[in-house]
């Protein structure tokens, strides 16, 4: 085994210099013999950073991330790859990777019977089914309105690839209301009973994250002006304030939160109406489920991005 990693490692590295093609004269002896292998790596790293900037240019940010991670793995406190990871495209592009659900409400043009579809634009296939609710011009394209109680969005299929208890994750959608009260986003058990997560409009209007009764985060300022706003909810396991709200890229509030499980089941979605509360009356577009904590960096990026009339799934 030990003969094939080396030999595994010799022609990764073999592989790695004719990459480089270098044409450099052979080395006199040298007292330092880490010396070369130190000045092949700066030979790779400008040259995957060469490609990384070249792949930004023709707008590739899939493959600019590759190379960003490539260098990240050869030089960890390269600076310059540092300033490449907050470039926009491809900050987004890594948040992108750890999606679960995207849902850009828009229109399914020339989809037969795709009128009332929500379509996941993760890759995951977590459609859902619109129930009531019409499609509006929101922060990027389309948007939903939730006019009452019957107006809903419920996913089409039960899925298994959602936040268990102890996992980090991170919620963001776009809110426009002026009513206080109602459901933004709820994650059940399949059978619909059992609330595991739901985001709320609480009573004066702020952003309330419930754990499913194990934990309950309420926001300080008011979503209800009549105006668009970008909340997240961002879960972090470990700390002693491991739930923080944002709003419009800024932190609202913290505090200890823990998310209900569900062993062993499949969980659903839903956007409006849920149980016995008030119903959710105002729009949501751009919605994101990430199986990953994002940092302060990337939520106030998707923040821009909404701003710019982008949407995330695209």
């Amino acid at each position: 085994m030990k003969e094939q990693r080396t030999r595994s490692l010799a022609i990764r590295w073999a592989l790695i210099l004719i990459w480089c093609s270098a044409a450099r004269p052979a080395p006199a002896a040298d007292p330092e013999p880490d010396r070369d292998l130190k000045d092949l790596n700066v030979e790779v790293v400008k040259k995957w950073q060469k490609f990384a900037e070249k792949m930004l240019q023709q707008q590739n940010p899939r493959l600019a991330l590759r190379a960003v991670e490539i260098i990240e793995a050869v030089d960890p406190l390269n600076k310059d790859v540092a300033k490449l990871r907050e470039d926009p495209r491809i900050l987004l592009q890594a948040v992108r990777r750890h999606a679960v659900l995207l849902l850009s409400l828009d229109r399914e043009k020339g989809v037969p019977k795709a009128k009332d579809l929500a379509r996941d634009r993760s890759g995951t296939g977590n459609d859902g089914t619109i129930r009531g609710a019409r499609f509006d011009l929101g922060v990027a394209g389309d948007c939903l309105t939730f006019e009452g109680a019957k107006d809903s969005v419920q996913s089409a299929l039960a899925s298994q690839r959602f936040p268990q208890k102890d996992s980090p994750w991170t919620m963001c959608v776009w809110i426009k209301a002026s009513t206080p009260g109602g459901s933004i986003f709820r994650l059940s058990g399949e059978d619909g009973t059992a609330t595991l997560l739901s985001l709320l409009l609480g009573p004066e209007g702020q952003l309330v994250v419930d754990g499913g009764g194990r934990g309950k985060v309420s926001g300080k300022r008011s979503l209800c002006d009549g105006q668009w706003h970008h909340a997240a909810a961002v879960f972090s396991p470990g700390g002693a304030e491991p739930l923080e709200i944002y709003l419009d890229g800024e932190k609202d509030a913290s505090g200890p939160f823990q998310l209900s499980s569900k062993e062993n089941g499949r969980l659903g979605w839903q956007l409006g109406a849920a149980g016995s509360g008030p119903p959710l009356r105002g729009q949501i577009d751009e919605v994101g489920l990430f199986l990953r904590s994002l940092t302060a960096g990337e939520i106030q990026a998707l923040y821009r991005l909404g701003k710019s009339g982008k949407s995330l799934g695209d």
